[in-house]
């Protein structure tokens, strides 16, 4: 009778994992608030992690991690807790990227140790330079800060877009999960490389995502707020929600995933993406922020405020 029942329950589950699997999910686009920005999305894909039983098994999130993105359309994205897993399977279900990442080594799995892989638009913008260090006293080499839960790495990007030669410096990190003094330290890293980059890169905008593992106000946050802007408050709009949500078990009202940017971008959208029609895509939220230059802005505020003028005549006249 026991092993009636294993067997019963085995193929329910594999029915179940099969249905998970083959489903194709379906997302609602982002309307661009400008077309001439950029957007960029981060995103803690939990990529080794999921329950079969709850149905957010790794393998049947991957397919809907590639839905998203897709019909988002993001030019760049900064993926946490990813693997060579994923990858592999989006180098096909996400033809229109290409990626780099590096793993951040010192995992019980070292062939499928987790990396910041950063995706962008593959006929839109060109690698210009890309490198990976780790958040440690060594950041030049695989290396974990005393006291963290592991190594911790923060990968970056400079890619040139096709048609305006404009650049961009897209970094993109995993802030420790055991302690805030790593948290802090890491944040200084990054903080520190980021200056190295940008004098060398000096037409560079820079763009920083990750999943910082604390919220607002915290040690970290607060060292990256007072050098980069956090689209969270710099969008003109946006809703505050949490992005971490344990699959449902928890609902925080502060994020800990942010998406922050040099002074000559402007953020003018910011949302979270949190469609759950499809199920979970992770543990996390994504985020979206788009961003038009310093110029663009100004461009884009003026041409706003006719539209507004004009319907209000429009109004006023009728």
């Amino acid at each position: 009778m026991k092993k009636i029942t294993a067997v019963f329950l085995a193929l329910i589950l594999t029915m179940f994992s099969f249905t998970a699997c083959s489903a194709e999910p379906v997302y609602s686009g982002i309307e661009r608030t400008a077309s001439a920005g950029v957007a960029a999305v981060t995103f803690n894909c939990a990529a080794p992690w999921g329950s079969l039983l709850k149905g957010t098994q790794s393998s049947a999130r991957v397919k809907k991690f590639a839905a998203y993105m897709n019909a988002v359309k993001p030019d760049f994205i900064g993926t946490q807790e990813m693997n060579n897993d994923w990858l592999s399977e989006l180098s096909e279900q996400m033809a229109d990227y290409e990626f780099y990442g590096v793993a951040r080594g010192g995992d019980k799995n070292e062939k499928q140790s987790e990396l910041n892989a950063v995706f962008w638009l593959k006929d839109k913008y060109t690698l210009i330079d890309s490198g990976t260090f780790w958040l440690s006293e060594t950041p030049e080499k695989e290396s974990r800060y005393t006291g963290a839960g592991c190594n911790r790495v923060c990968t970056w990007v400079l890619l040139q877009n096709k048609e305006t030669n404009a650049q961009y410096l897209h970094m993109n990190t995993h802030l420790d999960n055991m302690s805030e003094e790593a948290q802090g330290y890491g944040a200084n890293v990054i903080l520190a490389e980021e200056q190295k980059l940008t004098a060398q890169y000096p037409n560079a905008a820079v763009i920083l995502t990750g999943d910082f593992n604390q919220t607002r106000g915290m040690r970290a946050h607060s060292a990256v707020s007072a050098v980069l802007n956090d689209s969270l408050t710099a969008a003109e709009s946006g809703e505050i929600k949490g992005t971490y949500q344990e699959w449902g078990e928890q609902e925080n009202a502060e994020p800990i995933d942010f998406i922050f940017s040099s002074s000559d971008l402007t953020a003018v959208n910011y949302e979270v993406l949190d469609d759950l029609s499809n199920g979970y895509v992770s543990d996390h939220y994504g985020v979206y922020t788009e961003f038009v230059t310093v110029r663009e802005q100004v461009m884009y505020k003026s041409v706003r405020g006719l539209l507004i003028f004009i319907l209000n005549h429009k109004i006023f006249n009728n």
